[in-house]
């Protein structure tokens, strides 16, 4: 408990304000360090970073105690996950265990996750733990059902782009819709882009057009343009200017 309650504390300082002065004797080269390791500032900015932190620290409550200890313990998060996920999300300790712990199953038993992904999904997108299970429910059922992914590359798909179960509804029916009748893509192939670049659900309609109409003006025939889609659907990821232009003149 003493080790988990110094790597949370720190985490704390960091995003609550803390100055290192603030910290009891003997943690301030540990605080620092944490602070590189996890790479939220960069090390030649540490100093001036510090510098503006205001005085302020407090410690853990008897509560956000237990839910780190329900974190390590029974979902098996890693410190170094836990860490960066309470860095950018203090919030995290202060749900309830049980209400935590009925979305972790939700996320082991019908999104699909691996238990030994959790750790990662809660570090890079800590905000999906505070998602009601309401909301969440109608957005898997339609990946599930809509886009006919199997519970399996559903908790793929999640590991690798968590937000993809933040978005709205209404934004997911959109851009189904759109891959359908603007790109060309078979109902078929939805799926395997869920799966294999989930990140394009987080991208604007505006943006996949303007990679679209690059492809077409660079020869790829309209009734191929979906077979490229399918094939590789990253394209429609990257930059225009710095990827895909100077990709095509090479």
């Amino acid at each position: 408990a003493r080790q988990v309650r110094h790597i949370t504390r720190a985490t704390l300082a960091v995003r609550s304000g803390a100055s290192p002065s603030s910290l009891p004797v003997g943690e301030t080269e540990n605080y620092l360090w944490s602070m590189k390791e996890q790479a939220w500032v960069r090390k030649d900015k540490l100093t001036s970073t510090l510098s503006q932190l205001p005085n302020m620290f407090r410690n853990l409550t008897a509560d956000e105690m237990a839910m780190v200890e329900f974190l390590l313990a029974k979902v098996g998060v890693s410190e170094a996950e836990l860490t960066q996920a309470v860095g950018s999300f203090p919030q995290l300790l202060s749900y309830p265990i049980d209400r935590l712990e009925a979305r972790v199953q939700y996320l082991f038993q019908t999104v699909g996750i691996s238990e030994d992904k959790l750790g990662k999904v809660m570090k890079n997108f800590p905000r999906l733990f505070s998602l009601k299970l309401k909301n969440l429910e109608p957005k898997v059922k339609f990946l599930l059902e809509r886009f006919s992914l199997s519970k399996a590359d559903l908790g793929k798909a999640v590991v690798n782009h968590p937000q993809l179960l933040s978005l709205a509804l209404k934004n997911l029916e959109a851009k189904r819709d759109f891959l359908l009748m603007d790109i060309g893509v078979s109902e078929a192939k939805l799926g395997q882009m869920v799966e294999r670049f989930p990140h394009l659900f987080s991208y604007s309609e505006e943006n996949i057009e303007a990679k679209r109409d690059f492809l077409r003006g660079a020869g790829v025939a309209e009734d191929q343009l979906w077979q490229v889609v399918e094939r590789c659907p990253n394209l429609l990821g990257l930059s225009v200017d710095g990827n895909l232009a100077p990709t095509f003149r090479f």
